[in-house]
């Protein structure tokens, strides 16, 4: 009898110590590789409107008008805003910030996954050097209607897409190609005038 518990036992005890590994975070995983490119410390800080030396535009929008309730619930209904979400420097969300742009999270109400879209309006060197960051490491795709591109590195599936000077980038795990995002790039490219 002992012998039947010890079997049954063994499995639960490989599952309660698994939970006590660190593993990375989803951001961690998709942004792995990932170095943004460099930005010039000789120019004096962006101001509201832009200027010769200038990177960035600050961008005037807010998560809903980037992708409305409606269209995210159209999206999936599972997926709710999250208010307040501050992401980490040095991922892309946190270089749009960065960039005086805005990132916003929607979070699955059954799963827990999280989408991570974030908007920049970047100028001169620094578009020209995100753009090209995104042609190395990611793969052109054409899903999105715009310049686009896509990569998912054993994580987080990343979307970034260009249209203007806007750098837009989409990051889930539950985007496991192109045409998962494609439907988030369709909601934001207008809302970019």
């Amino acid at each position: 009898m002992s012998r039947r518990y010890a079997v049954l036992a063994a499995p639960l005890l490989l599952l309660v110590l698994a939970g006590c590994v660190d593993s990375p975070t989803a951001e961690e995983t998709a942004t792995a590789g990932y170095t943004p490119p460099p930005v010039s410390t000789d120019s004096p800080a962006p101001t509201a409107s832009a200027t010769p030396d200038a990177t960035s535009v600050p961008v005037a929008l807010a998560c809903a008008d980037l992708i409305s309730a409606d269209q995210i619930y159209e999206y999936n209904l599972n997926f709710g805003p999250i208010d307040g979400w501050a992401p980490s420097p040095g991922t892309f969300a946190g270089d749009a910030i960065a960039a005086q742009g805005v990132a916003c999270r929607w979070q699955n109400q059954s799963s827990g996954a999280t989408i991570d879209v974030s908007v920049a309006h970047l100028l001169g060197s620094r578009l020209e050097d995100v753009r090209a960051a995104a042609a190395s490491s990611s793969t052109a795709v054409d899903d999105f209607g715009i310049e686009g591109y896509f990569f998912a590195n054993g994580g987080p599936g990343v979307a970034q897409a260009f249209t203007g000077e806007y750098w837009i980038t989409a990051q889930s795990t539950t985007f496991f190609g192109a045409a998962d995002v494609a439907p988030l790039m369709e909601y934001i490219t207008p809302a970019l005038g």
